[in-house]
């Protein structure tokens, strides 16, 4: 197979040709999308996306980083944001990007490279065919595993309101009852307002300092949610008389996928206002099924079933509750490019 490899040059033109690509695509995210992955660049680490072309098709797209470790020292590239094909994930494809990669590594003098393909190997109990053979090919290109793949619970839209409602467990589905019956009131918009995201950026960083857990910078924090509209996203606010008690992101193209959201912990002091954390989770879960999308993805968890003594024990029981499948993901590959600074990286960073 002989492709037509183009670099983008983020004209217009461009962008629309990577959105058409994400829109057709089985797997796509948003951490795929041009403006997401273009708003994480940092001083020392630059991306470059292509797109790789047959007959006038575009069949697939990556975006490759470039980052200088240890004082500049040592250079890694990485396939950033996974490998986006058009419909089905492909193997010849996916072979003729790894050449490609590697010897596109090799160019920018990269001693180290690494993929994380954001492919899933299983969902539910179904073993796609994609992680024996996926696995087949990365070895065959010398490629090694560097670390387990990822874990999320993906939500079935295709199912009714009341078949998702019958998979979650009882509590929660006692927690959204009772918020839809009190007055709650719903808005959403799919528009960037700076007003919003700073409401938004005040509960996010109150809940950070409260759980003790690390936060964005609020410039970093408005650059993301900007860059997360541009690709298609809906801001939830949930209010009680008038108080907002709750503000939660989510993207709406390809797989709907939860990214952030804040509670205000002051709900407690409302009279009669309910717990807003899972009805949240439900408002997203019905907008996204209303937009005709096929799954919502919950953002992460450590594994399939929640493990009492594990430090994520909450947040993860919180995400199993709503009794989505249990999506695990193809692993990260690495490949040492040069002998004696790729083995060292290697070592120290995986111990491998």
């Amino acid at each position: 197979m002989n492709l037509i490899t183009t670099q983008l040059k983020r004209t217009p033109e461009d962008e629309i040709r990577w959105a058409n690509l994400l829109s057709v695509s089985q797997y796509s995210h948003y951490m795929a999308g041009s403006q997401f992955e273009y708003s994480r660049q940092t001083s020392g680490r630059s991306t470059t996306s292509f797109i790789f072309t047959k007959n006038g098709v575009d069949l697939a797209g990556v975006h490759y980083s470039l980052k200088k470790s240890f004082a500049g020292l040592l250079k890694t590239a990485d396939i950033v944001s996974g490998i986006i094909f058009r419909d089905q994930p492909d193997n010849a494809v996916l072979s003729l990007i790894l050449k490609h990669f590697i010897h596109w590594a090799k160019k920018q003098n990269a001693a180290y490279i690494r993929t994380t393909p954001w492919i899933p190997q299983k969902i539910g109990e179904t073993i796609t065919k994609f992680g024996e053979e996926f696995n087949l090919i990365f070895y065959k290109q010398g490629f090694k595993q560097i670390s387990t793949g990822k874990s999320t619970y993906w939500i079935d839209l295709s199912l009714s309101e009341d078949e998702l409602l019958k998979k979650m467990n009882s509590q929660t589905r006692r927690k959204i009852k009772l918020a839809q019956k009190a007055n709650i009131t719903i808005e959403t918009f799919d528009q960037f307002s700076s007003e919003n995201i700073t409401l938004f950026y005040e509960l996010y960083s109150h809940l950070g300092n409260r759980k003790n857990f690390e936060t964005l910078s609020k410039s970093r924090f408005f650059t993301e949610i900007k860059s997360l509209f541009d690709g298609g996203a809906t801001l939830f606010i949930l209010k009680y008389h008038e108080v907002i008690i709750n503000i939660g992101l989510a993207t709406n193209k390809g797989i709907a996928s939860y990214y952030h959201g804040a509670l205000n912990p002051d709900y407690k002091k409302l009279e009669g206002c309910p717990s807003p954390g899972h009805y949240m989770q439900w408002v997203m879960i019905k907008h996204m099924k209303q937009k005709g999308l096929k799954f919502y993805d919950m953002a992460f968890c450590p594994g399939p079933v929640p493990i009492q003594s594990h430090p994520q024990f909450d947040m993860w029981r919180f995400k199993y509750s709503f009794g989505g499948d249990h999506v695990e993901f193809l692993p990260t590959f690495g490949k040492v490019l040069k002998l004696i600074r790729g083995r060292l990286f290697q070592c120290l960073i995986y111990r491998k």
